[in-house]
């Protein structure tokens, strides 16, 4: 690996996740789904949360999808939530679309859930997750 390679890793592992917390201006829990019985011999999903409180920025994405369903147009938001690839004490996150990702209150802002729908890892530093809003 080459000198720069080496410092970004560091950078990236070690000093930037502290400082993710104070730039970014949300938390997140990441969540994962698993199915259970629910006793009738269907399924239900049963939450649990994988991460808590990662440091997390969201904004919207233009408008471009428009399905039709049943002869209706149907527009879906999209959503880019960024986070830190690493936690503070420099494990990676291993977070996919297979979990969804809850937005934490702040301020008069409620809850939001978002659905991933494809991730990219920016150079070991951050994720870029694109997303739809379930709420």
């Amino acid at each position: 690996m080459s000198l720069i390679g080496d410092i970004l890793t560091s950078l990236a592992q070690t000093d930037l996740p502290s400082v993710f917390g104070v730039v970014m201006p949300d938390t997140m829990d990441v969540l994962a789904e698993t199915p259970t019985s629910d006793g009738a011999g269907g399924q239900r999903r049963t939450e649990t949360v994988v991460y808590e409180d990662v440091p997390c920025s969201y904004e919207r994405k233009e408008l471009k999808r428009r399905d039709i369903q049943g002869g209706k147009t149907i527009s879906i938001q999209e959503f880019i939530v960024e986070f830190p690839t690493h936690k503070t004490d420099g494990t990676r996150y291993s977070i996919s679309p297979a979990n969804r990702l809850k937005v934490l209150a702040r301020g008069n802002e409620p809850v939001k859930i978002f659905r991933i729908i494809s991730m990219s890892d920016d150079g070991g530093i951050t994720f870029q997750a694109i997303c739809t809003k379930e709420n």
